[in-house]
């Protein structure tokens, strides 16, 4: 579970949360994304929604609030994740072309080689944190 504000200010520059969802997604992260921020208009939400952003967090809520806004979206991520990993492959994923049955050439295995790397580094990020909400909410009670 990522939680980001939607504006990040630093001594040299300001971030916005939803353009960290994006770069996240865009970088495989797989677990739940939420937003937190004092603007939540209705275009504002939407832009978080755009964004790839799982659930919206105003800082108005209290944290039982926020948690029981978190488990909601959690539940619904991971029932739309487990949808779409339990679907059956279409007969165009399964059919295998000629260079799929050579093998990857010599500069696709170098090519993985630093990608699996990198992955390496980030596969911390890219796994759903199932075994930390219950924590979450049992604090809560």
């Amino acid at each position: 579970v990522a939680i980001l504000d939607q504006n990040l200010q630093f001594e040299s520059q300001t971030l916005l949360g939803s353009d960290l969802v994006r770069e996240l997604i865009a970088d495989g992260y797989l677990g739940l994304l939420c937003i937190r921020s004092a603007n939540g208009s209705e275009s504002d939400q939407a832009l978080y929604r755009a964004s790839g952003a799982h659930c919206f967090l105003d800082k108005i809520l209290t944290p039982a609030e926020m948690v029981r806004c978190i488990t909601s979206a959690y539940r619904s991520h991971t029932a739309a994740h487990q949808r779409r990993t339990s679907e059956a492959p279409t007969s165009a994923s399964t059919e295998r072309t000629q260079e799929e049955v050579a093998g990857p050439s010599h500069e696709q295995q170098d090519r993985y080689k630093v990608s699996s790397q990198r992955t390496r580094r980030k596969s911390s990020l890219k796994q759903p944190a199932s075994d930390i909400l219950p924590g979450l909410i049992a604090q809560a009670r």
